[in-house]
């Protein structure tokens, strides 16, 4: 939603609560659910998190945790390319102008 709605000043809460490094190893642990054998960060425990991200970075963590069977079915119910643009979504905050440009590539007006 903040990606849609473009507001800055929501989008600069949001990278200050989450933390840049945070971002980035969040965005390739998503990226690794998408194929085997892709780097997969180690991220820090945060007891800061709000529930729905608390609960997201656990669901991840667990999906990366199973076995390639429960991996392949979890590809067949969302295609790698959902979760890579989903794991583009996240990194786009990371990056300076990441917003922006992930939006001008997405066409989202």
């Amino acid at each position: 939603m903040l990606i849609k709605t473009n507001d800055q000043t929501e989008i600069n809460k949001f990278k200050s609560a989450l933390q840049i490094d945070y971002l980035v190893g969040l965005s390739q642990k998503v990226a690794a659910l998408a194929q085997e054998g892709l780097y997969v960060p180690k991220l820090k425990d945060r007891n800061d998190l709000s529930d729905q991200w608390f609960n997201f970075v656990s669901d991840v963590d667990l999906l990366i945790s199973e076995s390639i069977e429960v991996r392949n079915r979890f590809r067949r119910l969302y295609p790698p390319r959902m979760i890579y643009d989903l794991a583009d979504m996240i990194i786009a905050f990371a990056i300076e102008r990441g917003v922006t440009t992930y939006r001008k590539r997405k066409n989202i007006s």
